[in-house]
């Protein structure tokens, strides 16, 4: 399917695919080379439903294009959130587990019991972090690469928007776990729904392609234009591109200025004061 017929959400036949293909082939090349290869999933992920209808919409979109597989569909897509009451309640459970170990009237047959639940609370744990870690990681690359895509990248306040992400990026790596400091618990809020999400659905909005094809449609034969209509339909989308950045810097902002102990160094010691926590009572993934 051709991407103009994308564009226009034309029902996907032979008759039409050959109709588009004769009187768009060129526009459609040019597209596809000017297009960044996120945007082509997005498209093909819409597929004949065209243009997502409400903003959850383009967000679902997304996250399928960047959770999935593609060569492996069994993996699994759902967003993973972040919980401290979960955490804490799973590690109360580990701890209460291993005291009873220590307890000399337990059997062989119950220590190997306890032994596998406490293998497997933390072999969950481990999982869903290093689930949360990559989701969001994918969520800042991509949207680094939006900005940088929709040529807005050079531009002041977007540059103070990736260096935050950029800060962001540096510290998922240094902080594993939750229970590597009182920074590290914090910095772990960043995962939460309060925050993941509404990183997701600012990429989501952001990285939508359609409005670019929707303008770009309106040159439908002269060649020679493609670059001046390109430039005018990329014009359509940095609006978005450029409150997607002052929305991620504005979330994400708390959590570029902590900063992981360097090796050796004490706990707590050259760190910044940690955000307060923002308070939600919608549910959470636990994990």
């Amino acid at each position: 399917m051709t991407l103009t017929a994308l564009s226009h959400n034309v029902p996907y036949t032979a008759e039409t695919a050959t109709l588009w293909q004769a009187h768009f082939k060129q526009r459609d090349e040019y597209m596809e080379k000017h297009l960044s290869g996120q945007d082509i999933a997005f498209m093909n992920h819409r597929g004949t439903n065209g243009a997502p209808s409400f903003p959850g919409d383009s967000a679902i979109t997304v996250l399928n294009c960047l959770y999935g597989d593609p060569k492996n569909p069994a993996v699994d897509r759902t967003p993973a959130y972040y919980s401290p009451e979960a955490t804490h309640h799973n590690q109360a459970a580990i701890q209460s587990m291993e005291f009873m170990l220590q307890q000399p009237y337990l059997d062989d047959k119950t220590k190997a019991s306890l032994r596998d639940s406490i293998a497997g609370l933390r072999n969950s744990q481990q999982t869903q972090t290093q689930r949360m870690q990559e989701q969001m990681t994918k969520v800042l690359q991509s949207a680094k690469d939006l900005l940088a895509h929709r040529q807005v990248d050079g531009e002041a306040r977007v540059i103070e928007s990736i260096q935050v992400i950029d800060a962001v990026l540096r510290n998922i790596a240094g902080f594993q776990r939750p229970g590597m400091s009182e920074q590290a618990a914090t910095f772990f809020d960043v995962y939460s729904m309060d925050i993941k999400s509404e990183c997701e659905l600012a990429l989501g909005i952001a990285r939508n392609p359609f409005p670019i094809l929707k303008e770009f449609a309106k040159n439908e034969t002269n060649p020679a234009r493609f670059d001046q209509e390109w430039q005018r339909a990329m014009d359509a989308v940095r609006p978005e591109a450029r409150a997607m950045a002052e929305k991620l810097k504005d979330l994400l902002g708390p959590y570029a200025r902590l900063s992981p102990p360097a090796q050796g160094e004490p706990r707590g010691a050259g760190q910044e004061a940690a955000p307060s926590r923002r308070q939600d009572s919608r549910t959470m993934m636990q994990v």
